[in-house]
């Protein structure tokens, strides 16, 4: 069962590292050499603001889905554990998908993001230049 719960985890944090060099190379190589430490900072702050809102507004609706499903459950009930369970695993399932579709989407409009200067013919950022 472990193994099972930390492939998910690795694959992203393996697709996270890999994405955010190349994407943070294509926004730097359009600007000038004297504002490429200001844009660096501005990416790094907006990546973890994005991520802070990202994670809070899945987390919000996460725990509004789970207490939902968990106030329909009878205290007391024979299965309450189970079906507290069931609750848990449904809300996590949903979580993930929602999570899922917001990255297919993020990877998509990275693969349309253009690199170079105004101007340039240069093509997308995984493009040989």
């Amino acid at each position: 069962a472990e193994p099972l719960r930390t492939a998910p985890l690795f694959v992203a944090g393996l697709g996270f590292g890999l994405v955010i060099a190349p994407l943070s190379a294509a926004a730097l190589r359009g600007a000038a050499a004297r504002e490429r430490a200001t844009l660096a900072a501005w990416l790094t702050l907006s990546r973890m603001v994005g991520m802070l809102i990202g994670t809070s507004l899945l987390t919000s609706h996460g725990l509004g889905r789970f207490y939902a499903r968990a106030t329909s459950i009878e205290f007391g009930s024979p299965e309450f554990a189970a079906l507290v369970a069931e609750a848990q695993v449904a809300t996590f399932r949903e979580v993930f998908i929602v999570a899922g579709v917001v990255l297919l989407v993020a990877a998509v409009l990275a693969l349309l993001l253009e690199g170079g200067r105004a101007g340039d013919e240069a093509g997308p950022w995984w493009a040989p230049g």
